[in-house]
C-alpha cells in the first residue's frame, strides 16, 4: 500500500501525531517496507521483464 503524504496537509501541529501513530503501526510489521520513489522504480524494474 502506497500513502502519499504532503507536507500542507499531515505537517500541521495538529495533524502530525496522526502520522507519527500511524508510521509506528505500520513499524511493528516485520515485512513492512519503506522506499522512496527511486527504490520503488528500482524495485518494479527489477520484478518485471520488459
Amino acid at each position: 500500500m502506497c500513502i502519499s503524504i504532503h507536507p500542507y496537509l499531515t505537517g500541521v501541529p495538529h495533524r502530525i501525531n496522526y502520522l507519527n501513530q500511524l508510521l509506528d503501526y505500520v513499524m511493528k510489521f516485520d515485512d513492512a517496507v519503506f522506499m522512496n520513489g527511486k527504490e520503488i522504480h528500482d524495485w518494479y524494474c527489477n520484478e518485471v521483464s520488459i
